[in-house]
């Protein structure tokens, strides 16, 4: 008896700290910045010297695959002393504090100003031990930016999907994919759909094709690339004769694998073209078998914004297509 009653009272006591933790993210101001936005709280002097100078490095590095150089954070610093409320509830925060301080070190925190936020500190005691820190850390601190970035997306941009869509692509395809409200079905073939947003000159599209899987080797940059271009050939032709959207190969493009909820994906990133055209732009590709159809699934999403920043936009079709599972 006494255990059940002290079971009981962990649970009590769980589900109070769970509430508390609710509520007091719910009583935080909402993030504010728009996406990809970090805010570098730092004393000018030590921002124009050695240790501004790593931060940039690291945080505006260039976002690969894209047709315009564009950096992976748009940074803004503030000293200390002006990091007022309006500065505390940026989405993205890093705070560089370098004096005589007893501990000194990195830590990495969310919602502490705001929700959901996402900041690092560093305390150091001079610039030597400043670059000592940061260097050892540099990419655990670009990933905890950037991962925050994509939770963000995927909780704001896919709350909302496009049921009906999404519930045709399913029966089809044997898919399910997380498409946001606002796309259209241009083109539905046996085995290749494409769906496309356009607003403000800005046309975003999406490709799901499937084709028989014949073994691993399927799985391939080169042979995925084929066979890309060979669906694109296909069934995106452009307005002039002998015209059609292709990939670029005179770039390289990226290719990662990774598993997802124990299924095997690969992603390629590069950038597309029209044959005997001038359009062009980035492309992402997510591709994995349907082990029960003995099919391989393939989801691109591309931009079209010709002379404009892409970098977020392109995050965005990331999301879209990680989505991707094969329908049970």
């Amino acid at each position: 008896m006494k255990k059940y009653i002290y079971k009981a009272l962990i649970l009590i006591v769980l589900t109070g700290i769970f509430s508390c933790n609710l509520e007091n993210k719910k009583a935080l101001p909402s993030v504010v910045g728009r996406a990809y936005e970090l805010t570098v709280v730092i004393e000018n002097n030590v921002w124009n010297d050695i240790p501004g100078k790593l931060v940039r490095e690291v945080l505006e590095q260039a976002v690969d695959y894209l047709p315009q150089p564009e950096a992976e954070f748009t940074l803004s610093h503030v000293p200390h002393k002006g990091f007022s409320s309006i500065f505390r509830n940026h989405r993205n925060i890093l705070k560089v504090d370098i004096g005589n301080f007893k501990n000194t070190g990195i830590a990495y925190k969310k919602d502490v100003w705001a929700f959901p936020q996402y900041v690092v500190v560093i305390k150091a005691k001079n610039y030597t031990e400043f670059e000592e820190i940061f260097n050892k850390s540099k990419d655990k601190l670009n990933k905890f930016f950037i991962d925050g970035e994509k939770k963000r997306l995927k909780s704001s941009y896919l709350k909302a999907p496009d049921k009906i869509l999404m519930k045709d692509l399913k029966e089809k395809y044997n898919i399910s994919l997380s498409v946001p409200a606002g796309y259209t079905l241009d083109v539905d073939s046996a085995d290749f759909a494409w769906l496309s947003h356009e607003e403000k000159n800005i046309l975003q599209g999406i490709f799901i094709y499937t084709y028989p899987f014949v073994d691993t080797n399927t799985f391939t940059p080169d042979y995925l690339i084929a066979k890309r271009n060979e669906f694109l050939k296909k069934y995106v032709p452009s307005t002039d004769e002998g015209s059609y959207m292709t990939t670029e190969m005179q770039l390289p493009v990226g290719f990662t694998e990774y598993e997802q909820d124990g299924e095997y994906y690969t992603k390629i990133l590069g950038l597309w073209r029209v044959h005997k055209g001038f359009m062009g732009g980035p492309f992402v590709s997510i591709s994995t078998v349907d082990e029960k159809r003995n099919m391989v699934i393939t989801v691109e999403g591309f931009v079209y914004y010709p002379k404009k920043k892409k970098r977020n936009l392109m995050k965005r079709m990331e999301v879209i297509c990680e989505s991707l599972k094969a329908a049970e």
